[in-house]
This record gives C-alpha cells, sequence and structure tokens, in this order.
C-alpha cells in the first residue's frame, strides 16, 4: 500500500500504473526489462570493453600507453593464473553454483526499485548510474558461469580476457574524466573573468558542452558555488538541445521560470537570460544578440534563439571567486584570458582598456580559435581611433570564411559606424569596410 500511496520527487512508479491499466501487459513489460538488465548487467558490461576498444578519440601517447596496458595485464594475469591455479574438483563446482544461486537473489532483490520506475539500466551516461545496484549480483553470477566452464584453460584464458579489457577501460574512462574535469576548470575560469556577478533569477544557457560525465544538472552545482551565497541558488545552466521548449518551455521576456532541485528550488525569469557558447579550444563567448542574429558558426541549439540573451544581468560590482581547493590557483594569462577581459570592457563601454589588451593577446605565442574572438578587439581599435589596425584585424577573420564571417562582420561595422563619431577618416574606412567585404551601405 506504501507505493501506492506516495510519489518519488523525481520519478514515478511506471509499473505500477501499467499493472493498474493492463495487468497482463504491464507483465510483459515488466519480463522484458529483466530480461534486459539481466544481458546488460551480467554480459553486455563486459563484452563493452571489448567492443568500444578502438573508440578513444585519444592522441597516440595515451593511445599507445592503453594498449600497453592491455597486453600487459592480459599476459601478467593469464601467467599467474596458469602458474598458481589447482584444478577444480566437484566440490568447487557444487560452490560456484550456490553463489551462482546467491548472486541471482542478489541481483533480483537490487531491480526492484529500478523496475517499478519503468527503468532499464544502459551503459551510457546519465542513466548507466542505474546498474550499480546489480554489480554484486552480476559479478556472483558472471563468476558462477565462468566456474562452471570445463575446460580450465578455457577458464583461465576468458579470465584474463576480462580482467585485461576491464583495466584498459578503466584506463580509457580515468582519461575522459580528466579531460572533462579540464574542460570545466577552463570553463569555470574563463567564465569568471567574463562575467564578474549575476542578476539574482538569472538562467545561463549554453551549447552542448565537450564533456562526458557531467550534465547542465552536475555543472549548476559549481556555478552556483561562483554566483551565488552559500546555501542559495541564484543562477542555473541549462543545456539548449536538453532544455529548450522542455524544462524552459518559453523563452519570450517576462516569464516567470522555477525548478524544484531536490534542496533548493531555483526562481528566475526569462528577462534574465545569458547565452554562451563554449567550444574548446575556441574561447568560451557571451552572445552578442545584434552580431550573432547572423552568425552560422553558431552551434545549431543557439542558432534561433541567441536574440534573447540579455547581457545586461553581468553585473560589475564584485568579482566571482572560484573555490581555489577544488579548481587550483588561476592558470596563466593566455589568449583566452585577454578575450574575456576585453568582452568585459567592451560591455562597459571601456574601449581604450579593450585596444590595450588587443596589443597584449596579439603580443603572444597563442591565437584565437575563431574567428569571432578578433571582432571585440576590432571594435576596440576602431572606438580608439585606429581604423587600420580594425580593418586589418576584420581582412585576417573575413578570410578565414567569406561565408560565414562576412555577415556578423558587416553587422559588427554597422554598429561601429553607429556608435563611433562621424569623422572623414571613418566615413573612408567605412567605404573600405564596404567594398572589401561586400557590406550593404
Amino acid at each position: 500500500m506504501f507505493f501506492f500511496t506516495f510519489q518519488n520527487a523525481s520519478y514515478q512508479y511506471v509499473l505500477l500504473d501499467a499493472l493498474r491499466d493492463d495487468f497482463f501487459s504491464g507483465l510483459l513489460h515488466l519480463i522484458n526489462n529483466v530480461a534486459l538488465s539481466f544481458w546488460r548487467t551480467v554480459f553486455e558490461a563486459w563484452i563493452y570493453s571489448f567492443l568500444t576498444i578502438g573508440l578513444t578519440g585519444f592522441g597516440p601517447l595515451t593511445l599507445t600507453m592503453m594498449l600497453v596496458l592491455l597486453f600487459s595485464v592480459i599476459v601478467l594475469v593469464g601467467l599467474y593464473l596458469f602458474k598458481f591455479t589447482d584444478r577444480g574438483d566437484s566440490n568447487d563446482r557444487d560452490f560456484a553454483k550456490q553463489a551462482g544461486l546467491i548472486g541471482l537473489v542478489f541481483w533480483g532483490l537490487s531491480g526492484g526499485s529500478v523496475w517499478l520506475i519503468g527503468i532499464v539500466p544502459q551503459l551510457n551516461f546519465s542513466i548507466d548510474r542505474f546498474m550499480l545496484p546489480f554489480m554484486l549480483g552480476a559479478s556472483l553470477i558472471l563468476a558462477c558461469l565462468i566456474a562452471l566452464i570445463k575446460n580450465q584453460r578455457t577458464q583461465m584464458i576468458l579470465m584474463a580476457l576480462l580482467i585485461g579489457f576491464a583495466v584498459s577501460r578503466q584506463f580509457r574512462l580515468e582519461e575522459v574524466f580528466r579531460n572533462d574535469w579540464k574542460t570545466q576548470q577552463n570553463l569555470f575560469w574563463q567564465m569568471s573573468t567574463r562575467i564578474p556577478a549575476l542578476e539574482k533569477g538569472t538562467i545561463l544557457i549554453s551549447n552542448d558542452l565537450p564533456v562526458t560525465y557531467f550534465s547542465d544538472n552536475s555543472l549548476s552545482g559549481p556555478l552556483n558555488w561562483i554566483y551565488s551565497p552559500p546555501g542559495e541558488m541564484n543562477v542555473i545552466l541549462y543545456f539548449a538541445s536538453v532544455r529548450v521548449g522542455k524544462t524552459l518551455p518559453n523563452l519570450e521576456p517576462g516569464q516567470p521560470h522555477q525548478l524544484y532541485y531536490v534542496g533548493p528550488t531555483f526562481y528566475g525569469n526569462t528577462s534574465n537570460i545569458v547565452m554562451f557558447k563554449y567550444e574548446p579550444p575556441g574561447c568560451l563567448r557571451v552572445l552578442d544578440p545584434e552580431i550573432d542574429s547572423v552568425n552560422r558558426l553558431l552551434p545549431e541549439s543557439l542558432r534561433d534563439i541567441d536574440q534573447y540573451s540579455n547581457q545586461a544581468v553581468i553585473l560589475f560590482d564584485r568579482q566571482a571567486e572560484l573555490p581555489v581547493q577544488f579548481y587550483g590557483d588561476e592558470p596563466e594569462y593566455n589568449w583566452c584570458y585577454y578575450f574575456e577581459q576585453a568582452e568585459l570592457a567592451r560591455q562597459m563601454g571601456d574601449w581604450e582598456r579593450a585596444a590595450a589588451l588587443a596589443d597584449t593577446a596579439f603580443s603572444l605565442d597563442d591565437y584565437p580559435n575563431d574567428p569571432i574572438e578578433r571582432f571585440v578587439f576590432i571594435e576596440g581599435y576602431a572606438h580608439t581611433g585606429d581604423w587600420e589596425k580594425a580593418v586589418e584585424l576584420s581582412d585576417v577573420s573575413y578570410k578565414i570564411s567569406k561565408k560565414f564571417v562576412g555577415p556578423p562582420l558587416c553587422k559588427l561595422w554597422t554598429r561601429i559606424a553607429r556608435e563611433t563619431e562621424s569623422t572623414r577618416e571613418q566615413k573612408v574606412t567605412m567605404d573600405i569596410v564596404q567594398n572589401k567585404f561586400e557590406c550593404l551601405p
């Protein structure tokens, strides 16, 4: 009776609803889920290590280390088993059967809460967390199945292969987690440089960040360590492809928005939306609706909603601080640091600082990885009267892709013409720009 009356905050009891609606259909659905769960937790979880051995995406050094580790473990485990393992007797097989039965019991008990909410464990993040309850039972079952193989040589070879590929898989996962952590560190260091503070109730929307084992949910935690007082949740991060039209159904300004977060509740408003793009090695860039309205280099998930980004909710009265016990000391200043500082100076109207930052940035042994990253420096040079450098940088970006960079570049120069003093030099430069970059007057 307890299960019929209590409702979980995050998951509904799908199985109970299915059984109430049509008992036999619900029962067949349960049997199907149990069978799929058995295959995935007992067999597929191990087979996956074999199937994905070449799908690493790592560099040649890391790949070589992984392969060396794989073959070394297989050889060492194989040698150990062949040298020190005694031939089993009938008592060992009886014990294996008993262990297998115990494993089945543990496995079945572990799946109750998972099947109740209609979930089938999978190997992809983040649904793979539902495989954890099955670990003990699945391990006992697999050990039993191996022990029942009559040929001891086959047993040992199989064990060596399973252990070797499991170690290789863990090495790969460690490397993925290391890359994810590096991406998160760079993300928040760049964000705190570009965005010193945010209005309470701000919604940050981004493209799908290049991480494997972080979601927008998990990144909203450290985001609030940086931008909210202790114990409060004043900001939230959404991946546009996942949340827009779903968790965040309407982006029109003035719409209240709240989300219960299994603890605090976020209260925000669609007037307070800041959108940004982060695709390393490119820098984090807060979207500029005027320029990005024609920017086809934007990720598709942001391309049609950039007009809702409101930079006015970025505040300058305090400076965000990253918890150094987690993120370490501030990294060495590089191109992205000076780009973020220049973007901030542009928003504050400090053109002298933007131009000075340009001089420093271009003196580095570093360079932009996105042609749009030059735009803030083009604008800084134009506002300080260095028209020659502004046109020169524009030409460099334009030549990368006339088709993609041309339209936003023309938008930029339209704004420059509107916001700078109308002098003879400005008019001459605008004529050059219109002809050189094929901008309409």
